[in-house]
């Protein structure tokens, strides 16, 4: 499987989301890679399969693309084997509709698309309520370590906030 210290990470590039995205997976690819997989950072908890997924439907499967969908209309990853200029640009970014304009894009383009199933990402607090269920969990706390880690201290400081509000009553 695909484990987190074997996947490199890079800096996103500037301009909008199409952009940041394009210039990740072009770094990847103008580096040698056969496919670059570029995920969002705010879906914490992504269980390590569904990166080993998105690999080999693209490295195994023949797809040119795969795409990861998201509950709320959007996507946490795509891969890709080949990225022109363009090609994400002018999308209706954070839309219901986002992740189905994309796939269309990429089938008009001749793109053979794999979908994986959906999961979910952080963008309302009930998002965040579902975080927090998920890292309280043994297994949610090692798939996400560093959520678990900032959400452990927020709760800390909220209750030492609550501790001075009553001893200043």
């Amino acid at each position: 499987g695909v484990l987190p210290a074997e996947i490199q990470r890079w800096l996103q590039p500037e301009g909008d989301l199409g952009a940041k995205m394009e210039g990740i997976i072009r770094f990847g690819l103008d580096g040698g890679c056969p496919a670059t997989i570029c995920v969002g950072a705010d879906s914490p908890g992504r269980p390590f399969s569904r990166l080993d997924n998105a690999r080999k439907l693209l490295m195994d499967d023949g797809f040119d693309c795969v795409l990861g969908p998201t509950e709320d209309g959007g996507y946490d990853l795509i891969g890709l084997k080949q990225c022109p200029p363009g090609l994400l640009g002018d999308l209706p970014w954070s839309q219901p509709i986002t992740f189905q304009k994309t796939t269309e894009r990429l089938e008009e383009r001749g793109y053979k698309v794999a979908c994986l199933d959906k999961w979910w990402d952080v963008d309302e607090v009930e998002d965040l309520d579902r975080l927090k269920a998920l890292v309280a969990t043994s297994e949610g706390a090692l798939l996400a370590p560093a959520s678990k880690a900032v959400l452990d201290r927020l709760a800390q400081e909220d209750q030492q906030q609550e501790k001075q509000q009553q001893q200043q009553q």
